[in-house]
């Protein structure tokens, strides 16, 4: 993402919209509604021709005026409209609530007071901290990751826009916690419609921080308890969602109770009696579910594939097996 690259070149990040329309090029219209306005107009326009600022005269007549001040003068001045002058600022509750529907993140945000550094929500049935940091220099950038590190004193995810100030240094400071670092412009699309969505499911991306069952288990077990659901889901009209998609949406592809009733579009007390439902007859928690998904994932793949092979094995019954050979 062009705007990625756009909130790490603009210092604060606070800027006319000229410039972050010149850094976020075709991406603007759709990233502006994360901006909102400050106060105070600006003091300096960027210059069209060099890398110089114009200063920002207004006059009497309500005539607003960027004069070059290059010596030797070599730019021409720039009429403004007030409009213009306006200086704007990241919005970050709204980026930060885009995205965590985007990465699938629990609800959480909380300011750190280290420069422009925040939680912007949290991973998994563990919390784990999902951080974001946007910094315009490689020195500060590796001081935040260095201070996040000894604050925390555990796994952490950790995102700035793009991986251009990550650095051996910082890698290693994130390993000795076990944190991760993952740039934004890598795992997000922005869409016109102002939302971000994930190149992979969630669940891939952040594999790695998928809680650990507290006693080992194995396939048996998930299997055991996969199929007690697919008999309940069998079983009699149910109203939607079903008890399978609600144990996909919150165990494999992990998201919160929240974010699995907006996807089914339904209420919140529906997906938490689900839960409950399978709770009591596999008598695994919820939480505890959400351990099972590598295993749940093997199962669904194997069904899938035993599926696929009973119905080639009904077309070649039937003398179908050559329908698309030559």
């Amino acid at each position: 993402m062009k705007t990625c690259q756009a909130l790490e070149t603009i210092l604060g990040p606070v800027a006319v919209a000229a410039l972050w329309r010149k850094f976020s090029g075709d991406e603007f219209e759709s990233f502006s509604s994360f901006l909102r306005s400050m106060p105070n107009p600006a003091a300096s326009m960027p210059c069209e021709r060099c890398a110089c600022y114009h200063e920002i005269i207004p006059f009497e007549d309500g005539t607003i005026c960027a004069v070059c001040r290059c010596v030797p003068r070599r730019c021409h001045d720039m009429d403004l409209k007030k409009e213009d002058t306006i200086l704007w600022s990241l919005n970050w509750p709204k980026f930060a609530r885009a995205l965590r529907a985007g990465l699938s993140l629990n609800s959480k945000f909380e300011w750190f007071d280290l420069a422009n550094t925040a939680q912007i929500g949290s991973w998994s049935a563990d919390g784990v901290p999902a951080i974001l940091t946007i910094q315009s220099d490689k020195k500060v950038f590796r001081y935040v990751v260095a201070a996040l590190v000894a604050r925390l004193h555990c796994p952490f995810i950790l995102f700035a826009p793009t991986s251009n100030h990550i650095d051996a240094t910082s890698l290693g400071y994130l390993a000795n916690v076990g944190a991760e670092f993952f740039p934004l412009e890598t795992h997000l699309i922005l869409t016109e419609h102002a939302t971000f969505q994930p190149t992979k499911a969630p669940g891939e991306i952040f594999a790695r921080f998928r809680p650990e069952p507290k006693e080992p288990m194995d396939d048996d077990d998930a299997r055991r308890i996969f199929g007690i659901i697919e008999k309940l889901d069998s079983g009699g009209r149910r109203k939607e969602p079903s008890i399978l998609t609600v144990l996909r949406l919150y165990s494999m592809e992990e998201m919160s109770v929240g974010q699995v009733a907006k996807r089914c579009h339904c209420s919140k007390p529906t997906v938490i009696r689900r839960l409950r439902f399978i709770h009591a007859k596999t008598g695994a928690h919820p939480k505890d579910l959400r351990r099972l998904s590598p295993h749940l994932e093997k199962i669904q793949a194997d069904i899938a594939d035993s599926r696929a092979k009973r119905i080639y094995r009904k077309g070649a019954a039937w003398g179908d097996e050559n329908s698309n050979q030559e």
